[in-house]
């Protein structure tokens, strides 16, 4: 229930936004499949919702999600809605396949057609049909979120963000309070008017901003928009018309050209991004499909893209540079020919050199300094904001300043976006006289021009932009060591520090306030940030400028630096590490780019340690096991195997073995059994000569073997494999090793044995496993699924149908007919 009402109560603040012709929200709707929905003054629908939680790994298939699509389809028969199913589960092969099924259903508007193209790729027990294109083009399936408790830390951010007046901390923590009681009341009750919400009736703070088309803007409400991947929101940005316009000029007017790409230079904090970010949701009616790459390295974009192929194949990646990019241009073809990529902050051009795939009629916008390349590729390079643009935008922030100090100030921060913000944000938190800010912001750039260490700087004008992110950090640093200890001023500075150590792009809240208290107090820090534009609530994430994280840094101590940065790589390891304990992977989803980013600045900083080893190494397990991204997974392997070498490492044997031992189980997921097989020898050797191992230890020493006995059955080494197994066995015996540790190393066992078909030794260790782990024997359902393999192999078939009936779907049907085919 809490995963549902945290969906709600998020869905209830963005709706004003992202429905502006909306008029009601009401929880359950009248079919019990709808958890929530909204629906405009005539009362269609605009989206009908399902949240539903499934305890991994556990997962949605095709055929279920299918059912959900049909129910709603009844109860909107104009087909206004957009159906939305949300979930903190991931879905079954079948449920991308059928994922998938919609993408290309929204790229393909013949259904014939389209079910043509879905016929090889879908699974016939998912049951698509010619009329049921309509339908699923409206379909959206969202996976892996949450858990509800980050969900109600989104929706504190998004009222922070969305709210129309300015709000104190407790006012935010309360109203999400307030709601959640709320929607369990509204839930309950069985009359459908006692459950349904006027919009305009709620208190002022819960109607957010009403969404509104700009002028000149394509989008079309409703389910025929275009699907974003990764694209941020384009909420509070202002202006920059002739800009939008020029980019619009530039992709239609290069129509028959094939792919048309647009290069956006300029100076960091001129508003590259935000142009981007503008033009995406402005034009998205234009398009079929609209993605948003991090593209800072080059190994950022691919690592995009292979998450995005590893989402359609459903499992791990091992193909080669060359391959990934023809493997996503055949997806991007599937997802129809108006398509719009955006690839940002590029460091130059030959960062994307042959990193771009192969989609006629696709528009590419790149976004750069490299304002060379912008002009050789006549591009667009982005300027100052125009003088009415800018001053339009910093009088609305400053409604009581005059027009002529306005145009003043704007002069003085030399129209740079970022610098605007940055200076408005400061008088109006202050209420400081614009004289008064001017004064203080000369005096910080003289000073840095005397400093030129402070920041490195690749511009002359990025000394006015830096003194103007200087000037409001070091008034929220000063305003914390005032104020008292534990306010919203006091964790401003705190708040401040951990983000600029993280990735600056989607960091949740639990990780920003690392160590910090937890309540009102937090919501107060990140409205005071917000105040000074030093940080952005976007999406129900935080992100900040990589302009002021830089600023931050040169303003910290160095030795606060480099403590915040060692407790960063410990909580991350230890989450990690839970994540992979428990599966769940949402969560080490949400962590994977933040871990990197730390272990990369440790390690650049010249402090790597063997906290850095095990981020590294947990992090590259994540990646495998949530992104399926191999060759990203192994590079950082090798990374934290090079530390190991360089000394300063506690404990470097260990460090070393259980780092080789997790490069082992990579190598054998890219069929490289050779290497795997060296790897996992290199690993168990040293554990085993170590004088004695903790439990982390044992587990490590048990998948090292585990993984040499799976490159030896892939080499049809049989007798290495009875090698392997008894090694096994001489550590299950002489450790004490936990139950759910021995069950899964049991499990590895017989899958091996069921693949070079000893049915008895099999059987053997399936009831082994029962007598050492009885409690998780009991529910396991990797164990009975073996167990019926094995029955029904030895010619017990109506015993391994009889344990098919208790596993649940859509595994039991895999076994059933294995059972009838054996």
């Amino acid at each position: 229930m809490g995963f549902q009402t945290a969906c709600a109560i998020l869905q209830l603040i963005r709706t004003t936004e992202e429905y502006p012709e909306a008029e009601i929200f009401r929880v359950e709707g009248a079919d019990e499949a709808i958890d929530f929905e909204v629906r405009d003054a005539q009362g269609r629908p605009l989206l009908l919702a399902q949240a539903k939680t499934r305890i991994e790994p556990g997962s949605w298939s095709g055929p279920e999600l299918v059912r959900l699509a049909r129910r709603w389809g009844a109860a909107d028969p104009g087909g206004t809605a957009v159906l939305r199913f949300l979930s903190d589960a991931p879905v079954h092969p079948s449920g991308q396949a059928l994922r998938d099924a919609v993408t290309r259903a929204r790229a393909v508007p013949d259904p014939n057609r389209w079910l043509a193209e879905c016929e090889d790729e879908v699974p016939a027990s998912v049951g698509l049909t010619v009329e049921g294109h309509k339908l699923l083009r409206r379909l959206e399936i969202e996976t892996r979120i949450g858990p509800w408790e980050q969900i109600l830390d989104q929706a504190r951010l998004e009222l922070l963000r969305l709210s129309p007046v300015a709000m104190a901390a407790a006012e935010v923590d309360g109203t999400v309070d307030a709601l959640f009681v709320k929607m369990f009341q509204w839930s309950g009750d069985r009359r459908l008017a006692q459950r349904t919400v006027q919009l305009d009736e709620l208190p002022r703070i819960l109607r957010g901003r009403r969404g509104r088309l700009e002028a000149g803007a394509d989008t079309p409400p409703g389910p025929g928009r275009a699907l974003l991947r990764d694209v941020p929101s384009a909420a509070g940005v202002r202006g920059r018309d002739r800009e939008l316009t020029a980019l619009r000029e530039r992709f239609l007017g290069e129509h028959d050209a094939g792919m048309v790409r647009a290069v956006v230079s300029g100076l960091g904090g001129i508003g590259k991004s935000s142009i981007a970010r503008l033009y995406a949701h402005r034009y998205r009616g234009m398009y079929e499909f609209v993605w948003w790459i991090p593209s800072d390295t080059r190994e950022d974009v691919l690592a995009a893209y292979r998450r995005m192929v590893a989402e359609e194949q459903q499992e791990a990646g091992t193909a080669t540079e060359e391959e990934t990019i023809a493997q996503v241009g055949v997806r991007l073809a599937n997802l129809g020919s108006r398509l719009l990529l955006v690839y940002d902050n590029v460091a130059d051009r030959q960062h994307l050199h042959g990193l771009l795939p192969s989609c006629d009629g696709a528009h590419v916008l790149v976004t750069t300094r490299d304002s060379a390349w912008s002009a050789a590729d006549g591009g667009l390079i982005v300027e100052r904001m125009t003088a009415d643009e800018a001053t339009a935008w910093a009088g609305e922030r400053l409604p009581a300043v005059s027009d002529t100090e306005v145009t003043t100030l704007v002069d003085a921060v030399e129209g740079i976006p970022l610098a605007i913000a940055q200076a408005t944000g400061y008088i109006a938190a202050t209420q400081c006289p614009v004289g008064t800010y001017l004064a203080e912001l000369a005096k910080c750039r003289t000073r840095l021009l005397d400093d030129s260490g402070f920041v490195q700087l690749d511009y002359r004008q990025g000394v006015t932009l830096t003194a103007a992110v200087a000037l409001s950090v070091g008034k929220v640093l000063d305003q914390a060591l005032r104020a008292s200890e534990g306010t919203g001023q006091h964790l401003a500075a705190e708040l401040l520090a951990r983000c600029s150590l993280l990735a600056p792009d989607s960091i949740p809240l639990h990780l920003a306030t690392l160590d910090l208290p937890t309540g009102s107090a937090v919501y107060g820090a990140v409205a005071e940030l917000r105040r000074y534009s030093l940080v952005d609530p976007r999406d129900g994430v935080l992100a900040i400028h990589r302009i002021v994280q830089e600023v931050i840094r040169a303003m910290l101590d160095g030795d606060a630096v480099n403590e915040m940065q060692g407790r960063f790589q410990y909580e991350l390891v230890r989450r990690l590490v839970e994540c992979q304990k428990q599966h769940t992977w949402t969560e080490a989803a949400v962590l994977i780019e933040h871990a990197v980013h730390v272990a990369h600045n440790v390690r650049n900083s010249g402090y790597g340690n063997g906290n850095t080893v095990a981020l590294l190494a947990n992090v590259a397990g994540a990646i495998m096991n949530v992104q399926s991204d191999l060759l990203r997974s192994e590079a950082l392997l090798r990374e934290a195997l090079e530390i190991t070498k360089e000394g300063g490492v506690d404990n470097p044997v260990y460090r070393r073995a259980a780092t080789t031992c997790t490069l082992a189980q990579c190598l054998l997921n890219q069929s490289r059994f050779e290497e795997a097989a060296e790897a996992a020898r290199t690993s168990w050797t040293l554990l085993e000569g170590m004088r004695s191992l903790s439990t982390e230890g044992v587990e490590h020493l048990l998948l090292a073997h585990e993984s040499d006995m799976r490159a030896a059955v892939a080499q049809d080494q049989f007798a290495d494999v009875a090698r392997a197994s008894t090694r096994i066995e001489e550590v299950l015996q002489r450790e004490e090793v936990p139950p759910a540790i021995a069950l899964r190393t049991r499990l590895q066992q017989a899958q091996v044995l069921v693949w070079i078909q000893y049915w008895d030794s099999a059987a053997m260790v399936i009831n082994q496993a029962r007598a050492e782990a009885p409690t998780e024997a009991e529910t396991n359902t990797e164990l009975r699924f073996l167990d019926a393999t094995i029955k029904a192999s030895m010619g017990r078939v109506e015993e391994g149908l009889s344990i098919t009936a208790t596993i649940p779907e859509p595994t039991e049907r895999t076994v059933v007919s294995i059972t009838r085919t054996t």
